[in-house]
């Protein structure tokens, strides 16, 4: 199938390295066209054409110049953009792409042509409640989406509330165990520490600080053991 965009085909021998011949059956702005392309290779005749398609692997793996005589050369500022490259030229870029569309427009209408000579029903399937039905679903979902979003974010925040709490329990629990050995005990009269088991008239003394309290202020606090006031007549 040759078009206006194709060189002649000439003589594969004489062609330059890396020139792009396609197969004359297919169409050039194929994506699955048979192409091959000239590369070196270290003996006489020091090139062979290789397939540029994947899935043929012909047998011997290179090709011959006579193999390819006859197919056309495709430029390779065409096969830039049938293979997804970006040209500069912007004008050849949407001139190759018109003729691709026109190409597969045509393809597709003989292709139903074809199906309806065959007595294949060939109306669209898609009917118009479908579409609606389609759309309404569409956005339903997109309602769903926007509704778990929501809720996503809002677990997200509550996540970080709960971390900072736990991170501030913690720092917590850290300090603890320093605040559990200190004494709290506030300063009181310097000479109402503890000298001996002499009776005091506060009732508490503090192991810590050994000051007298009438009540515990700190883990330290003891109760103060008295001595009765009978034994101490007897003895005397």
């Amino acid at each position: 199938m040759a078009t206006d965009s194709l060189l002649p085909a000439g003589d594969p021998a004489t062609d330059p390295l890396g020139t792009v011949r396609v197969h004359p059956e297919d169409h050039p702005l194929a994506l699955c066209a048979r192409r091959v392309i000239k590369l070196p290779i270290g003996r006489e005749p020091y090139h062979y054409w290789r397939y540029l398609t994947p899935e043929i692997t012909p047998s011997p793996p290179g090709l011959r110049d006579q193999d390819v005589a006859g197919w056309p050369i495709q430029p390779l500022a065409e096969l830039a953009v049938v293979l997804g490259h970006v040209h500069p030229d912007g004008e050849l870029v949407k001139e190759l792409w018109k003729r691709q569309r026109d190409a597969a427009n045509s393809y597709h209408r003989g292709l139903r042509s074809l199906l309806a000579d065959l007595g294949v029903n060939v109306a669209p399937v898609v009917t118009a409640e479908q579409v609606r039905a389609g759309r309404d679903r569409i956005l339903a979902l997109q309602a769903m989406e926007r509704r778990w979003q929501r809720r996503a974010d809002w677990l997200q925040e509550r996540l970080h509330h709960v971390m900072q709490q736990l991170e501030q329990a913690e720092r917590k629990l850290a300090a603890a165990p320093a605040r559990r050995g200190r004494c709290r005990c506030t300063p009181g009269d310097p000479d109402a520490r503890l000298t001996g088991t002499s009776q005091l008239p506060s009732p508490w003394y503090c192991a810590r600080c050994g000051r007298a309290h009438h009540g515990p202020q700190c883990p330290f606090c003891r109760p103060l053991p008295r001595l009765e006031q009978g034994g101490e007549d007897g003895d005397g």
